[in-house]
This record gives C-alpha cells, sequence and structure tokens, in this order.
C-alpha cells in the first residue's frame, strides 16, 4: 500500500518528516527516491511499473502546492525511469484534469495549475495513468496532444463518504482495465460506543444510505460555504470578470435573496416562492421533490459524486434548476436599462467562450427553458448554467466507474471519439426538440379532434 499526504492532513498542521515517519510502513520505508522538501517519492511497482507519488498540496491551504523544485524533482525522476525502461504511475491528491467545465474557474483550488503546462509536462515524462482525489467524486477524465499522446486521471470518492467507493485496475501492455466497487456494510466490532440500533442497524443492511445522510448532514452544515452569498460573489467574479462583478455588486443581494426563496410554498402566507414568481413570467414550472435550490444542488453533486452522469437536458431538475436562477436573474435585473445588459452580456461571453458551451449557444439550450420574457437574461442564465448542467447532464469523456484506457491511443481514435460525439450530440438535441415540439403542440393545438 503507497500514500500521499492530501490537503487535511496538512490543515492539521503534520509536518513532512512526521507524515513520512507515521506512514513509514505504506510507501517511504521501501522508497527509491524521497523529495526532501515534500512527501514525494518513487517506488517500485513490478518489473515494468513504478509509481511516482506526488505530494500536490501547499502546507496550510487547499490548493495545490507544486512548486519549479518539485517538478524538477519529478522530472529527475522520469528521466531515470525511462533510463531503467520503467513507465511511470502517478497517484496524487489533486485532480490533474478538469473533471467538469471550467473546473479551474468554479473550483480552483481543487485543479492543479498551470493546468496546459502540467498537462504537457506529464506527457513529456511519459505518464500516462494519473490516480486522483480531493473532489471525493467518481471520474475519468482524458486530454490527447497534438501528436495523439493520452494521458488519464482517475479521481475517486473518499471511501468513508458517499458513495463509500473504490477502485481496482489491472494493467498489461495494452492498458489498464478499472473496476469500481462499493462497500456495502462494515465490521461492527471496530466501531466506537455511540451508536444506537437504529443506526448500527443501517450500517449493516444499507451503508449507502447511511453515508447518503451523513454528506447531506455535512452539506447542510457547510451551506453558507458553498452557495452562500460570498461563494456565489467569487463565483461570479470569475465567471464574468472583476468589471461586471463590481457593477452587478448592488443588485446581487437581491439575487440570493430570491435564489434563496422556498421553491414551491411560501414560509408565510404573505411570503413569495420561486414557483409563483416564475409561473408570472409564464413558465411552466416542474414538480420535483426539493424544497429549495440547494437541495437541487445537494441532488445535483450526488449525481456527479456517484460517476457516469446521463441526465437529459429535458430532467425536471435541470429544468426547475435553470428556472429558478432565471427567475431571480428576472427579480433581480427588472429595472437595469438595456445598455448595460448588452454590456454584461459581452462580459460573460468574453469571460465564457461560447465555441465551448454547445448547450448555452443551441436552440435546444432555449427550448429547454421554454418561451420566455426577457432573451438577454435567457442568454445570461444560459452562460452561467451550461458548464454545470453540461457536466451533471452527459459524461464528457469515458465511463467514469468501470473502463478500459488504451496504454496508447491508436492513431485514429481522436476521430473515432469526435463522430461518437457528434452522434450523440445530434442524439441529444433531437431529444430535446420533440420534448419541446411536444410541450409547444400540447399548449397550442394544431388539431381539435372530435
Amino acid at each position: 500500500m503507497f500514500v500521499v499526504p492530501g490537503n487535511h492532513d496538512y490543515f492539521n498542521r503534520i509536518s513532512v518528516q512526521t507524515f513520512k515517519d507515521v506512514y513509514a510502513d505504506f510507501g517511504y520505508a521501501e522508497a527509491l527516491e524521497t523529495d526532501g522538501k515534500t512527501c514525494s517519492y518513487t517506488a517500485e511497482l513490478s518489473e515494468k511499473y513504478r509509481l511516482l507519488a506526488l505530494d500536490s498540496c501547499k502546507p496550510g491551504y487547499g490548493e495545490d502546492g507544486f512548486t519549479a523544485e518539485l517538478l524538477q524533482w519529478a522530472g529527475e525522476q522520469a528521466a531515470r525511469a525511462k533510463k531503467d525502461g520503467k513507465t511511470l504511475i502517478t497517484i496524487m491528491h489533486h485532480n490533474f484534469l478538469e473533471h467538469i467545465r471550467f473546473q479551474s474557474k468554479i473550483l480552483p483550488a481543487f485543479i492543479v495549475r498551470p493546468e496546459l503546462e502540467m498537462k504537457m509536462r506529464f506527457l513529456d515524462w511519459g505518464v500516462r495513468y494519473v490516480f486522483t482525489g480531493h473532489t471525493h467524486a467518481q471520474d475519468i477524465a482524458s486530454f490527447t496532444d497534438g501528436a495523439n499522446r493520452t494521458v488519464y486521471d482517475v479521481m475517486t470518492t473518499s471511501l468513508t463518504g458517499y458513495p463509500c467507493a473504490y477502485r481496482s485496475a489491472v494493467l498489461n501492455d495494452s492498458g489498464m482495465d478499472i473496476q469500481t466497487h462499493r462497500i456495502d456494510r462494515v465490521d461492527l466490532k471496530n466501531l466506537p460506543a455511540g451508536y444506537t440500533d437504529e443506526l448500527l442497524e443501517e450500517l449493516q443492511t444499507d451503508l449507502n444510505k447511511y453515508a447518503l445522510g451523513c454528506f447531506a448532514h455535512s452539506f447542510e452544515k457547510k451551506k453558507d460555504d458553498y452557495i452562500g452569498e460570498q461563494a456565489l460573489s467569487s463565483m461570479l467574479k470569475r465567471f464574468v470578470g472583476d468589471k461586471a462583478a463590481a457593477f452587478l455588486d448592488p443588485f446581487f443581494r437581491t439575487f440570493v435573496q430570491t435564489i434563496f426563496l422556498p421553491i414551491y410554498e411560501p414560509e408565510t402566507p404573505d411570503g413569495k416562492c420561486l414557483a409563483d414568481l416564475s409561473r408570472s413570467l409564464g413558465l411552466t414550472v416542474p414538480e420535483t421533490a426539493h424544497r429549495t435550490v440547494f437541495d437541487l444542488v445537494f441532488y445535483f453533486v450526488c449525481v456527479v459524486y456517484s460517476g457516469d452522469e446521463n441526465l437529459p437536458y429535458s430532467d425536471p431538475q435541470i429544468l426547475l434548476f435553470m428556472q429558478c436562477v432565471y427567475t431571480s436573474l428576472y427579480e433581480t435585473m427588472r429595472d437595469v436599462n438595456t445598455q448595460t445588459r448588452d454590456a454584461l452580456l459581452r462580459d460573460l461571453r468574453a469571460n465564457l467562450s461560447e465555441d465551448a458551451l454547445p448547450f448555452a449557444v443551441s436552440a435546444a439550450g432555449k427550448l429547454a427553458l421554454g418561451t420566455v420574457k426577457d432573451d438577454r437574461l435567457l442568454e445570461m442564465t444560459l452562460l452561467m448554467l451550461a458548464p454545470l448542467i453540461e457536466s451533471f447532464s452527459m459524461d464528457q469523456d469515458i465511463p467514469d466507474n468501470d473502463a478500459f484506457l488504451p496504454a496508447q491511443s491508436a492513431a485514429k481514435q481522436p476521430v473515432l471519439q469526435f463522430l461518437r460525439q457528434i452522434f450523440e450530440r445530434v442524439f441529444a438535441f433531437l431529444q430535446r426538440y420533440f420534448a419541446g415540439l411536444a410541450r409547444i403542440v400540447k399548449k397550442y393545438p394544431l388539431f381539435a379532434w372530435n
């Protein structure tokens, strides 16, 4: 067993040497080389493969801690592995590739930077497989450069949290076969005292349900950290830029107050809810079990955490989420003049390249939300939500849980992937188109049947 530190190890102010001492039997005692300033090391896996364990953490912080010195050390280890005829397998805590669109904007502390430079470094070192964590989700991403060299980032969730998964990998000359396994029960003999009989039974009969409940409780406690006013304000700056964010600041509190309203039922007899506001704008609100936008966000996070996400754009949860954001924008921007709205749209387009957001710029995206009163706010909504919707809706690359990762892509592989993606997008568009057409026909019947 081989380990590397995560950011929470450093949050506890553990020193580099202490970590190496504590986990001496988990990699460091049998290391070929160790980096003196970090917890990075190399170790033999077999006659063909060598482990490059990289300490990606910055002591005391959540973001990555790669330095020029560490990169130089890693490059030297890669050169030695090549000389020895060994293939490198890399493990590190932070994500190496983006697992959701614009992850470097949305979750900048979860991915190594600068991303493109790191991709090319790893490819030059001969690294093809990188195992990561940090985001606590099941996902596999890949990157292929112009020379048709491919590197994979196999991200795995936390073993002790929802969905309680771990991976096994079988490696040979043709590639890596990855399988995902889930823990369904725990050994009660090793638990400390204090658990109720009900919890003990759940731990034995439905560990996934127990883990999901713990996850929901933790998510609720950190609600402000995820979608609180300050968190949303920081995300807004990354999306629209400082200039536009500064202009929006006076209106932002109204947006936050609106987006945090109950969805279906007002809290007081004379209160408001998002569904009523949406209906007043001519939108047909789908029925779901979610009480708040925060419930929706948690639902989407669970979908991503489990991997192999495949929600169609017409999914009621996605439609409801878009409607809630659009309605909140409408309430916020109703008194802002056209010139200002156009300026904000220009800033959004400049910060989020339109050709990278097919959902946002397609007729299908507008059709999914339905007929709206303000096309500018509609485009703002789609541009802001497109990265999240793309990530929640359909796996972008390869299966997340069980997959075979070729050692080196064949020359025609990128073309086949491109054609497959085109087919999937055309099929998804047709699904959304006919679903929207059905809604239009239902609302405006072409024929009267006797």
